[in-house]
């Protein structure tokens, strides 16, 4: 009975490569995403993840330009509670 209210979710996200201004280039990623929750009730649900559950290293241009690359976060774990009314 335990295990029914147990939701799993896996959640894959690509970026493709990138070529910048000044020559170098982002290479593509495949991140994932895991995501565990159980739910109390129909209103309540407490999860448990991890983003970028592998640690790949991702970059993004730097802010209002396409000429640097900047190195996102590695892997991220997180927990939360939610309850609807």
């Amino acid at each position: 009975k335990v295990l029914s209210h147990v939701i799993g979710n896996t959640m894959l996200r690509y970026y493709r490569d990138k070529n910048l201004l000044n020559g170098t280039e982002i290479s593509d990623v495949l991140l994932t995403d895991l995501t565990l929750s159980y739910r109390f009730s129909k209103e309540s649900k407490l999860s448990f993840g991890a983003k970028n559950l592998f640690d790949q290293n991702y970059y993004y241009y730097g802010n209002k330009t396409k000429d640097e690359k900047m190195l996102r976060e590695g892997r991220t774990w997180f927990t939360s509670f939610s309850y609807d009314f």
